[in-house]
């Protein structure tokens, strides 16, 4: 916990040991599922970590849902060096199948963020993962990006039947099991990464 002073500067002096004992030009921070209500004493960490890591010339950065309404963007930008914006999980494991990070999706909300932040101090994350729900109703399995290829080769019956949706411009395919369940796959890969970047490069 962080809500109190003593439990704040406990845990900053424990950062600070590590960081010390292995030379580390630095830190970052990826606290996440953050409510709302905790999120002034989030600020408040950072921006106490963030005094004491200026102060020994060290670096701070902290990685940032891409979208969440509950997060002010600009105010914890103040606070770091830098924002690493996750731009991923559109759709995630415990939600329905769709594209993990669709090409429409990312400009979007990218374009949401580049009005509040400053692009020299932005770090835009992007993803080389997937995931693979069933029809069971079970929480979807992360699977890499091999793992998807894998799973296809095994899985169905042509390459391409891996297809590309037009829409999100991410590919996705879908299988079925033995033991009769019915699974879809969206995953990210290099195509993914290159439209993402490009789309980056307009912001600097």
């Amino acid at each position: 916990s962080i809500s109190t002073e003593e439990q704040r500067r406990k845990l900053i002096g424990a950062l600070l040991d590590v960081v010390a004992k292995n030379g580390f030009g630095g830190l970052t921070i990826d606290i996440e599922e953050v409510p709302a209500s905790s999120q002034t004493n989030l600020y408040i960490f950072v921006d106490e970590l963030h005094q004491e890591l200026h102060d020994r010339n060290l670096i701070l950065a902290q990685a940032v849902p891409f979208d969440n309404s509950d997060w002010n963007y600009s105010a914890f930008a103040n606070i770091t060096d830098y924002l690493m914006l996750m731009a991923y999980d559109q759709h995630w494991s415990t939600g329905e199948s769709g594209p993990v990070a669709g090409e429409d999706w990312f400009e979007s909300i990218l374009k949401k963020r580049m009005q509040q932040l400053d692009p020299a101090k932005t770090i835009v994350c992007i993803g080389n993962y997937g995931y693979n729900w069933s029809d069971d109703g079970s929480e979807a399995e992360t699977v890499s990006f091999q793992d998807s290829l894998i799973t296809a080769k095994e899985s169905l019956d042509r390459p391409e039947d891996i297809k590309f949706d037009p829409a999100s411009k991410n590919p996705y395919y879908t299988y079925d099991e033995d033991d009769g369940s019915s699974h879809t796959v969206w995953f990210l890969d290099a195509v993914t990464a290159r439209n993402q970047m490009e789309n980056a490069r307009g912001y600097n």
